[in-house]
């Protein structure tokens, strides 16, 4: 499809969509679930990713036509929600395991069966879903709204940012990045205050669902940064390990072995930074100091091949990636192992 083919369904697509959110939801039979993402940031009178608690009543209903709209659109497509899902943790739960598949089983099934039920956040999350898992179309990204308090809104964010990444769109990936970072921070914030009471009997560190979305968040900002070939895009987290929780800073080498995925999901962020550390050290240090992240850098690659027998790389690709970066970037009289 040409670019100008696709720029008119755009915005003919995005023409009917705001004529729905003026007047409420109607037919959207023929309407693409990737196109329909382009036209929310525009559509009047609404935040699509506020949570349902938000605002008066008026708001409120303003909010839930997305509800409403998402329903029509799944229904127009004959939309098996249920194979979405499984498709979704087959291909993708691997590499990013921030969400609950039972969990998502049951409050899809209460959103779809019980009449009148409104979420929007959960509407947008099936939708990202549904995106996430489609061949690659031009859209434009939606730019999460830090509006409520919802882990759901992050799960959206982190969903598109990997699905503009896998597909070329580094560029949008890094402003939808940027949201879920900025929302990251505040849900951290408000976890901290619970820490006292809640979390203050805890014998080992747990890896809840906002460790899941820092450790993502640290992969794609890795990939992100090993994707631009221009070497220009700044990092969100880098080495700020202050940003994390404790479950990735206390991560173990048993947790990056073992056979917990998200435990060991927590402890391959942790790597990324460790490594990203080392990297910064190899091109801004004195020599010495050059010369131990070099060898640091060594040591940590030894112990993955050790522990795996070389069959099998315990880390997703951001790591593999970044483990090549010193043989291409390295100062002039840097030593590099072989």
């Amino acid at each position: 499809m040409s670019t100008l083919a696709t720029d008119d369904n755009f915005r003919s697509t995005s023409w009917l969509l705001q004529i729905n959110w003026a007047k409420g939801p109607a037919s959207t039979a023929g309407v693409r679930s990737s196109d329909v993402i382009g036209s929310f940031r525009n559509a009047p009178g609404a935040h699509p990713c506020a949570s349902d608690s938000d605002g008066g009543d008026e708001s409120n209903q303003e909010q839930h036509r997305l509800s409403s709209l998402i329903r029509d659109i799944f229904s127009a497509g004959d939309v098996d929600l249920r194979m979405t899902i499984e498709t979704y943790f087959a291909i993708a739960h691997n590499w990013l395991p921030i969400l609950n598949k039972e969990q998502l089983y049951s409050d899809t099934s209460y959103f779809l069966t019980v009449p009148g039920r409104q979420n929007d956040v959960l509407a947008l999350l099936l939708l990202c879903i549904y995106i996430f898992i489609q061949e690659p179309r031009l859209f434009f990204l939606l730019q999460l709204s830090a509006h409520g308090s919802d882990i759901g809104l992050l799960h959206s964010g982190l969903l598109l940012a990997a699905y503009g990444l896998g597909h070329g769109l580094s560029r949008d990936a890094y402003g939808t990045l940027s949201v879920c970072m900025s929302f990251a921070q505040q849900l951290s914030q408000d976890a901290s205050k619970l820490d006292g009471s809640e979390q203050g009997n805890e014998s080992s560190y747990e890896i809840t669902k906002l460790d899941l979305c820092w450790s993502g968040i640290i992969l794609l900002d890795s990939t992100m940064k090993l994707s631009n070939f221009e070497y220009r895009i700044p990092q969100f987290v880098g080495l700020n390990r202050q940003l994390v929780g404790v479950a990735i800073s206390e991560a173990t080498d048993e947790d990056l072995y073992g056979e917990d995925l998200s435990r060991k999901f927590a402890a391959r962020a942790q790597v990324a930074l460790r490594i990203g550390k080392i990297l910064n050290a190899i091109t801004n240090s004195e020599p010495v100091q050059r010369e131990e992240a070099e060898t640091d850098l060594h040591k940590l690659v030894i112990s993955l091949i050790t522990r795996t027998q070389g069959k099998s790389f315990p880390l997703c690709e951001t790591v593999a990636m970044s483990l090549r970066w010193p043989y291409e970037r390295a100062p002039e009289g840097a030593a590099i192992y072989t």
